[in-house]
């Protein structure tokens, strides 16, 4: 089983980087389009 996150616009890119850097999947809020999209 692998780790999946997805990220909001809010985490900073360096985290992301590292964990991907490590194996882990990650989608970000910006890749998937959302990163304007409102928070209810």
């Amino acid at each position: 089983m692998s780790l999946r996150f997805y990220m909001d616009v809010h985490v900073p890119q360096a985290i992301t980087d590292e964990l991907r850097r490590r194996g882990v999947d990650v989608l970000t809020a910006q890749e998937d389009g959302q990163a304007e999209a409102e928070d209810d």
